[in-house]
């Protein structure tokens, strides 16, 4: 199970509660369970305090934003799935520009082909 922002239900408690069902139910059929957050299980001041001991005894990682080389080479990566050549200036231009997350890169990606497309329909 994959749940991405599941500080979301945070303040629920009715949804909470429906949550820790189903948690204990994958985990105890020995289940994966995945979770993202925005912001450390610490930070979590309205969470059913029984959610986040089961959070706590878990690998828990943080991962930052791409460095401008891995930058690159998921825009390489977006471009030729998309079928979109993007010059090697332009690519590490939107690399440069754009550091926050990956849909932002996508979202290049993806205006460039726009761009392009409409050019070659004039």
């Amino acid at each position: 199970m994959l749940i991405d922002d599941i500080q979301s239900i945070e303040g629920r408690i009715g949804t909470q509660c429906e949550f820790l069902e189903i948690f204990n139910m994958l985990y105890e059929s020995g289940k994966q369970i995945v979770f993202t957050s925005d912001r450390p299980l610490d930070n979590f001041s309205l969470m059913e305090e029984r959610l986040l001991t089961r959070f706590k005894s878990s690998l828990i990682v943080d991962i930052q934003p791409p460095d401008e080389d891995l930058r690159i080479a998921i825009i390489k990566q977006k471009a030729e799935h998309s079928g979109v050549f993007i010059p090697d200036d332009v690519i590490v231009t939107i690399a440069a520009e754009m550091d926050s997350n990956i849909f932002q890169l996508e979202g290049a990606v993806k205006m460039f082909a726009a761009y392009i497309y409409l050019e070659e329909t004039k």
